[in-house]
């Protein structure tokens, strides 16, 4: 079989479904696993984070044994992450149309005016009082 040069939605659920068949022992991809490939989601970005707290920029930046350590661990989040979609059935098509309109979405709000108060002063609260 050869590879896209770039990876889609739809190779990558696939590919997490020939890796939960080659892992029985893992539990499969029903509804009730959903919760628990949520969990390592989080703990996979928790490793991320590490790597963004232990190790500096630039070395995250360029190619080497750090870079490949952050990667691996973005890949983890996304091999969980679509686990967890599987076990929800989602589709590739049904998150497709649900990232575009939530896109379409983002590019007209105004996040200053719905945020006002995250953007308000503690000075600024003081004084209307």
């Amino acid at each position: 079989m050869e590879e896209k040069k770039i990876l889609d939605l739809e190779e990558m659920f696939r590919l997490q479904e020939e890796l939960q068949a080659r892992h029985p022992e893992w539990g499969g991809l029903p509804p009730e696993r959903a919760r628990n490939q949520l969990l390592w989601t989080f703990e996979e970005m928790g490793e991320i984070v590490a790597i963004f707290k232990k190790k500096s920029l630039e070395e995250m930046l360029e190619k080497g044994s750090v870079r490949d350590c952050f990667l691996k661990e973005v890949c983890d989040v996304f091999m969980y992450l679509s686990d967890m979609l599987l076990c929800m059935g989602v589709t590739p098509e049904e998150l497709t149309e649900t990232y575009r309109g939530k896109f379409r979405y983002n590019m007209q709000r105004d996040w200053v005016k719905q945020n006002a108060a995250l953007y308000t002063s503690a000075e600024e609260e003081e004084t209307d009082e």
